[in-house]
């Protein structure tokens, strides 16, 4: 840019000059530097504010989009604002969903995804809940071994350890590393695995256990359970129990809890499975098929709709494009309500709208209220009892192509037409094909 600015001459003639003034001239390599640092001075007063502009232009690009975005927000002028919590399904606040926010926030317990997926595999687990959250807890350093207990300003009765007499015993040395736990898992033939727990964490023990596929996953939770069961007997006095005693519980225990919880075969009630094509409405109803899609993950969603008879002869049809809506759900809905708007308009009086979302089908069958949409959702539904008769129906891909594909056009063709009663060429096809089924 700046190579064919007509001072760039005078700027490196006078920075020259400067320098030999200077008593540079036998130093050429500090004669050039002079001319740079010139250089570097001029662009930045006169190019300088290209940068400035151009972070101006992105600034109001953000809020360009944000004010696009706002404005496609549904507002229902029927109903009154009301307060909605993201991390619950019906949108209350409850604590646990909150706690679990925090849990996913702090860095300090995020932890490595193979750990992750070994914890994953305990609470999966054919064992007790009681087990599982023992183990977890152990898995967490919250079991309450003399360690823990002095860390939190507790004085125990002993400081060391009821079997071994080591001093401030831990976890891992309660479960694993004592010489009483070593030799039960020295006996169950697992100590070549308990025995890393010295090196590395419990998960990632856990974790190695579960990845030799030896069989015995289950059992090592069981023997973790019953080994500090065994422990806390001793530390309140009631005695050392044998450890034969300790495993033949362990593996008793787990036997019977995998044959009390044998799967069953789920009793399955017949119904109608639902349809995978077209079907034409009864005489004097209309079908309103509807569809949505949305492009990647910047909100962009086309919609569309074709209303048809009895005997597949198109009414209406639609392809819109959105410039923002917040999920695929939101952008169904937002098809349907507009297919209804439309239908209404023309007079039709007795509906049967249909789609391929089951979530929105099931919802508005049973009067379940999408909490996340729902200004859209009590919309819709106020606007369904204005019919004579509407009825819902879902029906899969296959048979909503017409409305898919008027959908993907206002994505891909950045449309927003109404077709009076014909569909585009590219779409007469998939209409035509509905239209064979009945004939």
């Amino acid at each position: 840019m700046w190579l064919r600015d007509s001072t760039l001459e005078e700027i490196v003639k006078d920075a020259w000059l400067d320098g030999v003034r200077k008593g540079l001239r036998s130093n050429p390599s500090a004669l050039v530097g002079g001319c740079a640092g010139k250089l570097k001075e001029w662009n930045k007063t006169t190019f300088g504010h290209v940068q400035r502009n151009i972070r101006a232009k992105v600034e109001l690009l953000k809020v360009l989009q944000n004010q696009t975005r706002i404005s496609c927000v549904h507002i229902n002028p029927a109903e009154r604002d009301f307060l909605y919590w993201d991390a619950s399904p019906n949108g209350v606040f409850t604590c646990k969903s909150a706690y679990w926010i925090a849990i996913q926030s702090m860095d300090r317990l995020q932890e490595s995804q193979h750990e992750r997926k070994y914890l994953k595999a305990v609470w999966l687990a054919n064992v007790p809940g009681k087990v599982k959250i023992f183990v977890w807890r152990a898995c967490m350093n919250l079991v309450p071994t003399i360690n823990n207990l002095v860390t939190r300003g507790l004085v125990p009765n002993s400081f060391n350890c009821v079997h071994c007499s080591t001093p401030m015993e831990d976890v891992k040395h309660a479960l694993f590393l004592c010489d009483w736990a070593r030799d039960i898992w020295v006996d169950m033939e697992l100590s070549d695995l308990t025995n890393q727990v010295a090196d590395i964490s419990i998960e990632e023990m856990l974790g190695a256990t579960k990845e030799s596929k030896n069989g015995k996953f289950e059992l090592m939770l069981m023997l973790m359970w019953r080994i500090w069961c065994a422990r806390n007997s001793k530390a309140h006095g009631q005695g050392d129990l044998d450890k034969n005693i300790v495993k033949q519980s362990a593996d008793g225990m787990l036997q019977e809890f995998s044959r009390v919880n044998q799967p069953t075969e789920a009793f399955t009630a017949p119904h109608n499975a639902p349809s995978r094509a077209w079907s034409a409405p009864t005489y004097g109803v209309i079908k309103i098929n509807c569809n949505a899609g949305v492009l990647g993950n910047n909100g962009v969603s086309g919609l569309g709709f074709v209303m048809r008879s009895h005997n597949g002869l198109v009414l209406l049809a639609g392809s819109k494009r959105l410039a923002f809506t917040m999920s695929v759900i939101e952008a169904e809905a937002k098809a349907i309500l507009w297919a209804i708007q439309e239908a209404q308009a023309k007079g039709f009086a007795k509906v049967v709208l249909e789609t391929d979302s089951s979530i929105l089908v099931d919802a508005f069958k049973h009067n379940k209220v999408l909490y996340h949409i729902r200004a859209l959702f009590l919309h819709i539904r106020r606007l369904c009892l204005l019919f004579d008769s509407c009825t819902w129906s879902f029906v899969r891909r296959e048979g909503n192509k017409v409305a898919h594909e008027l959908a993907r056009l206002a994505v891909t063709d950045n449309v927003d037409v109404l077709y009076d009663g014909y569909v585009p060429l590219s779409v007469q096809a998939l209409a035509q094909h509905d239209v064979n089924l009945i004939v």
